[in-house]
């Protein structure tokens, strides 16, 4: 016998089997080929195209510009807005440089006095307390924020006898209670007044248009408003409106938070 003879007879099992194996491999690579070839090509390719395109600038410096611009526009028209919905209170209702305490006695004095007496005048019934708390405040941010509450309860008991309103049930003020707790305001810091008016239906609706004029240099910020009729009375309606002081913090005022 040959060499290769020699070599078949005593590996013959061994040959079959390394061609039977190449017989598999080879079909089930065709089946594969056949089968995911064409998607494997087409997202090779895909992939050739992403990194091309990646490789190319994005945006030119036109497009930085317009962006700029459009960015200032928006940076103007957030200012714009926030200097709408903050409320400016008039200087007869900020602190003066002497005592806190003192000024907001004085300035609640005055304002619960003169009120009380035009409204007497005109036949507006008002609650005496005008909302106010029972105790004065003591802290200079609560004082600063009551005055600024009274500033808004004055103008609208003023239009309220302009509008020949008849009686203000009742007045109550209440402070952002993150304000009271001494906690951070990172958005909006928010004074509610709420009053309920009791009367005929036309002079509140005159009252609520004058509250939106720019009488006293602010148009008031309305944040709830309910007009009920009466149960009992055909000719009188029950007037629920929420006033809002605001002031804005954080993202919403040049990037500062509220300590």
């Amino acid at each position: 016998m040959t060499k290769v003879e020699d070599f078949w007879q005593e590996n013959k099992r061994f040959v079959l089997g390394v061609a039977a194996g190449a017989a598999v491999f080879g079909i089930g690579w065709l089946a594969t080929e056949k089968t995911l070839g064409a998607d494997l090509r087409t997202q090779r390719a895909r992939l050739s195209t992403i990194e091309k395109q990646l490789a190319q600038p994005r945006y030119v410096a036109a497009d930085q510009a317009r962006a700029e611009a459009e960015r200032e526009r928006l940076s103007q028209a957030v200012a714009t807005l926030t200097d709408a919905v903050a409320f400016h209170p008039r200087p007869e209702f900020a602190l003066d440089g002497t005592s806190p305490a003192n000024r907001y006695f004085a300035v609640q004095s005055r304002v619960r006095e003169e009120l009380l007496t035009l409204a007497g005048r005109a036949g507006l019934v008002v609650p005496e307390g005008l909302g106010l708390p029972a105790l004065s405040p003591t802290k200079e941010q609560e004082i600063v924020r009551y005055l600024e509450a009274l500033d808004v309860v004055e103008r609208v008991v003023k239009l309220a006898i302009e509008a020949g309103c008849e009686r203000i049930d009742e007045i109550r003020i209440a402070l952002d209670p993150r304000l009271v707790s001494g906690k951070s305001i990172p958005d909006i810091e928010k004074t509610s007044i709420e009053l309920d008016l009791i009367g005929a239906s036309a002079p509140l609706a005159r009252w609520i248009a004058l509250t939106q004029q720019e009488r006293f240099g602010d148009v008031l910020l309305i944040d709830k408003l309910n007009l009920l009729a009466s149960r009992t009375k055909a000719d009188e309606s029950r007037l629920e409106v929420v006033f809002r002081v605001a002031h804005l913090y954080g993202d919403l005022e040049a990037g500062k938070e509220k300590p």
